[in-house]
Parts: structure tokens; C-alpha cells; sequence
């Protein structure tokens, strides 16, 4: 019976160890800045500050500044090296690497099928960053036909991301990670685009858990009556002691005004919330609407954060596989 006992401690302890926290943290870098630029390192570097302050195991990352050059394919241009990327690769530290659509995204109006799509340009690149020493991932662009214009599931630009992670050091059960910014000023195709992510979930959610994480451009009100399990909280509606879910900042510049929330994660039932989605602070100091605090910097109104880092605030959520 001791034995026994003991066989079912010890199956219990294994089991409970094996269960991984992730920490997911997703950034619309809207207005980034590029290499040489004024303020780029102070850009770069708040970023990456929220990133480590936020201990974050993935990060999506959405508008990330990228430069192109020409190839005899009119279709898809070709990123010139991501410098960028390599940046925060840089700062994270050892073990971090990335994702990019910008091999992939379509660079020129086109029209398939009855449908047409509008392109990306040098500003509007996806990317997820991860930690190899916590994750390892593989990019499912090729079986999922965004590298080709011709494949199952198309959105406009073809730059939303889908890619596979599992626990470093462990074959145990994996997740998706989806990665999507949503076109904004077009209702026809935003919904399009959210009917295409639909389906792309469903073909995921069965086997293994999913988060999609972005810019959706869309309030969350109107992601609850799609066929998503969760967005951002459980069913009822999600919101923090103090303003709601709101993370796109609004043009007033006397004081942090948010306007809207568009930024979100979505995720399957296999995926376990540890912690609640909310937006992003570090050094332990939460945010206000007087002040948003990014590492040792402090933000007073929306034009210098906007002007200065993004005119969106990061969300972050954990979840345990």
C-alpha cells in the first residue's frame, strides 16, 4: 500500500512539474522608427524593456518597420535584412529569435476569385519573437499556403502568422500561436479577414491548444458572437479595476486617453489562463491614466507616446500547458 501510495505521489509530482507557464505579450509598434533614425534607440530599447521587464516567453508584434527590395517577382518583394528584429534579438539576450512575414506579405493590389486584397507596405510587417531557452517554434507559412497567394486561407496583406511552439526540452503537447492585425478602414474586408481566422481556428482547436494574439482593429463585443472560445477573459465581460480593455491610444494630448479596444488574445480550450490579460508595466509600477511607466521611462501624454513608442499599450496574459 506504502508503495503505492508512494508510486502516486511521485506520478502526481511528475505531472504537476511538467505543467509550463508561457507569457505572452502582444505590441502593435504602430509609428516605429527605423535604423538611424532619431529616437530609434530610445524606441527600441522601451520596447525591449517591456519585453524583459514583463519576463515574456513570446512576443507578437504587429506594424513592425521593415525595408524591401525588388525582385523579379512584382507580387512579393523580399525584405532587405531585418535589422530590426536582429535589434531586439540583440537586447532580449541569448536564445531569442523571430518570425517575420515580411518574405510573404503581397506588395501590390491583386484580385483571386472574385475577391481582392490590398497590400502591405514598408511599415506593416507581423513578427513573433520568442525564447528559444523556454520555446521552440516552427513557422506553419508553408503548409498553410501564406508563402503562396494560391493557398487555403488568404487575408489581406497575407501577413497573419501561425506558428507552433512546445516547451523546450519537452515533446509534450503543443500550441499555436496565430498572430493577426486586422485591416482597419475597410468593414468588408476586416470581416473577411476574421471569417478566414475563424476557420483557420477551427482547423487548429481540435488538435491542439490556440491563442491568437493582435490588432483586430475590432471592439471585443463584436469578436464574442464569432466562433472563438474565449476573447481576452472568460465569457462574461472582461475588465480591469480601472479602464476596461481599452489599448489603442486616442490623439488627445494632454494626458494618456484610450479609445478603443482593439488589441486581443483569443484562445481554445486547451489553453489554461494562469493570469488575466491586462495591459503592460514593469519595475513593479502600474500604469495610470496620469502617467504610463515603460521600464525607467514615463510617458505624461499621448502625443509623447505616441511620437515616442506607439499609439497602442501592450497587453500581456499567461497561460500553462
Amino acid at each position: 500500500m506504502k508503495r503505492l501510495l508512494s508510486a502516486i505521489f511521485v506520478l502526481f509530482f511528475c505531472l504537476l512539474s511538467s505543467v509550463a507557464n508561457i507569457r505572452l505579450l502582444s505590441f502593435n509598434i504602430a509609428h516605429g522608427k527605423r535604423q538611424g533614425a532619431e529616437g530609434y534607440e530610445e524606441w527600441i530599447n522601451t520596447i525591449s524593456d517591456v519585453i524583459k521587464g514583463e519576463k515574456a516567453d513570446i512576443v507578437f508584434l504587429q506594424e513592425v518597420p521593415i525595408e524591401l527590395v525588388k525582385t523579379s517577382d512584382p507580387l512579393f518583394k523580399k525584405a532587405r535584412k531585418n535589422n530590426i528584429l536582429d535589434d531586439f534579438s540583440k537586447l532580449l539576450g541569448s536564445g531569442w529569435c523571430y518570425f517575420s512575414t515580411a518574405d510573404y506579405m503581397i506588395r501590390r493590389s491583386v484580385e483571386r476569385d472574385g475577391e481582392s486584397y490590398i497590400y502591405g507596405d514598408m511599415n506593416q510587417n507581423n513578427a513573433i519573437l520568442y525564447n528559444s531557452q523556454k520555446v521552440l517554434g516552427k513557422d506553419l507559412a508553408d503548409r498553410l499556403g501564406f508563402t503562396k497567394f494560391d493557398g487555403k486561407y488568404l487575408f489581406d496583406k497575407n501577413n497573419v502568422q501561425a506558428v507552433e511552439f512546445r516547451v523546450s526540452g519537452n515533446e509534450g503537447e503543443k500550441f499555436v500561436a496565430i498572430n493577426i492585425h486586422a485591416p482597419f478602414n475597410n468593414l468588408e474586408h476586416r470581416n473577411r479577414d476574421l471569417a478566414m481566422l475563424e476557420r483557420l481556428y477551427a482547423s487548429f482547436k481540435l488538435k491542439s491548444g490556440v491563442v491568437i494574439a493582435g490588432d483586430f482593429n475590432t471592439a471585443r463585443k463584436e469578436l464574442l458572437g464569432r466562433n472563438f472560445d474565449f476573447v481576452d477573459g472568460e465569457d462574461s465581460f472582461f475588465s480591469d479595476r480601472s479602464f476596461g480593455l481599452k489599448t489603442s491610444i486616442s490623439s488627445k494630448g494632454d494626458n494618456i486617453t484610450l479609445a478603443n479596444d482593439y488589441d486581443h488574445f483569443i484562445y481554445s480550450r486547451k489553453i489554461t489562463i494562469k493570469k488575466s490579460m491586462r495591459r503592460a508595466f514593469v519595475n513593479g509600477k502600474e500604469s495610470t491614466l496620469d502617467v504610463y511607466v515603460i521600464g525607467n521611462r514615463e510617458f505624461f501624454n499621448s502625443t509623447e507616446l505616441k511620437k515616442k513608442v506607439s499609439d497602442h499599450l501592450p497587453i500581456v496574459i499567461e497561460i500553462s500547458l
